[in-house]
């Protein structure tokens, strides 16, 4: 097992994700004050938005999981089809935030 190279590099890639996506987590309030010069201390409910998300979708995808289950597709089919989803989440969330900018200054768009 830990001669395998699919094994460590699926523990890198995990590691690797999991790094990202907590330090994503923890620099958007910086980033919304420094860079979208967004109010620190307003900025609660976009600083909160990517763990909500998670929360949702968490109670969501079981149930999904579950139904194709039924339908005859192998548990590690399943397994492999959600994790592929949910490993682009990144790019979920940096689109979160366009949208959210985009919203909070429409002013731009009517110029």
């Amino acid at each position: 097992m830990f001669t395998s190279a699919p094994f460590w590099a699926l523990i890198i890639a995990i590691v690797a994700m999991a790094w990202v996506d907590y330090t994503f987590m923890t620099s958007l309030p910086q980033y919304l004050k420094d860079v979208l010069d967004f109010d620190i201390s307003e900025d609660g409910f976009l600083s909160a938005t990517p763990s909500v998300c998670q929360f949702v979708s968490s109670l969501l995808v079981g149930p999904i999981a579950d139904k194709i289950r039924n339908r005859g597709v192998e548990t590690g089919t399943v397994r492999k089809i959600f994790q592929s989803i949910s490993r682009s989440n990144m790019v979920e969330r940096m689109m979160q935030f366009d949208v959210y900018f985009l919203l909070s200054n429409s002013d731009i768009f009517l110029m």
